[in-house]
């Protein structure tokens, strides 16, 4: 729906001038620390470390008044962790797509927070005790809330800071154990308005 709203804007737009503009879009590049709180079928949990993982992609915001815009992002995303009872390295690759309703404070601090949806392309790791490899198919979706500060650097550029916190439990079938993960991480991102 944004992603539409933002097109109908830009067709409007063309005939404006560019201060005038009532849309943006820029490009993305982050970082974030992830953990995966993995339990067993029978709800006992397992101990995980934090991996780090990247994200690459590109956004577009609509502003609704001088104190309140929306945005909408496009990241193709790497989130690692390690499963410390099976000694295993998980990398998710998905395709997030977080929307958020930001709030400007002032000419340098925003405030965003708003739901995020992920698809997972697909998943490996390493299993250290036998070296095998795994893949396997996941349920294909990640909801979750994030929330978090913008600090604009100029005009142009901006860096974030974004909690993230899954509502859902994914499943995953390794060694013909069921098991479930919600995911929470840490994140810094920096953004470019072009």
């Amino acid at each position: 729906m944004l992603g539409f709203l933002s097109v109908f804007q830009i067709m409007q737009g063309q005939e404006e001038d560019e201060d005038k503009r009532n849309y943006d879009f820029h490009l993305l590049v982050g970082s974030s620390i992830t953990d995966t709180y993995f339990s067993f079928t029978n709800d006992t949990e397992s101990n995980t470390e934090p991996g780090v993982g990247i994200s690459v992609g590109i956004g577009t915001a609509l502003n609704l008044s001088k104190r309140l815009y929306l945005t909408l992002d496009y990241i193709l995303r790497l989130r690692r962790s390690k499963d410390i009872y099976f000694d295993n390295n998980f990398n998710l690759y998905y395709l997030s797509f977080p929307g958020a309703l930001n709030i400007r404070v002032n000419k340098i601090l925003d405030i965003a927070f708003g739901p995020q949806v992920e698809i997972i392309l697909f998943t490996n790791g390493d299993d250290r005790k036998d070296g095998e490899m795994f893949s396997h198919s996941l349920e294909h979706r990640n909801l979750g809330v994030h929330v978090g500060p913008i600090i604009h650097l100029s005009e142009k550029s901006s860096i974030a800071l974004k909690y993230f916190t899954g509502l859902n439990n994914i499943g995953i079938n390794y060694e013909g154990l069921y098991r479930e993960f919600r995911i929470k991480s840490f994140g810094l991102r920096y953004s470019y308005i072009f």
